[in-house]
């Protein structure tokens, strides 16, 4: 019998280390991997989604409930020479996916945008909904509506990018 506990659970797109922990970005990874390493790049939900770990986001060990994983591959994070092969295409790639299986279940999206380092704006389906700017609210309240909005959309099972 298939466990369908996490079936409601938003996908997410993830990018990874080889022992499993995530990266915001194919340049994060590169600037702590280097270029030329191998990362795990996939779409999961629920049990097979990145979990907070010692500060970080790190992929679950273990085995995976109710087909919690659309796919998982491997790269490089330079593609080894063939930019349609890195990690920065495969990630975006894979982010699509998520997001294009969230619409199809009816998800909301949530995004975080920072038009430039002294602004961040959230949006929920397209539709801006906060701001905040440093002139206005400073460095702390910049991340405080950031925290917000992350908490907001998780615990309403919206999708949000890295």
């Amino acid at each position: 019998m298939t466990d369908n506990i996490k079936t409601d659970s938003p996908w997410v797109a993830y990018l990874a280390s080889p022992d499993g922990w995530v990266y915001a970005s194919a340049d994060d990874a590169a600037e702590d991997l280097g270029p030329e390493e191998e990362v795990r790049i996939g779409v999961a939900r629920g049990t097979c989604a990145p979990i907070e770990e010692d500060g970080g986001l790190r992929l679950p060990d273990g085995t995976f409930n109710a087909g919690d994983r659309v796919f998982e591959l491997e790269t490089y994070i330079d593609g080894e020479g063939d930019e349609s092969q890195s990690a920065a295409v495969r990630y975006a790639q894979a982010q699509a996916m998520a997001a294009g299986l969230n619409a199809a279940a009816g998800l909301p999206a949530v995004t975080i945008e920072r038009p430039d380092d002294e602004r961040i704006e959230v949006h929920v389906n397209g539709r801006e909904v906060a701001t905040a700017n440093h002139d206005e609210h400073g460095w702390s309240g910049m991340d405080a509506v950031e925290k917000t909005a992350l908490a907001v959309a998780r615990a309403f099972g919206a999708v949000v990018p890295a």
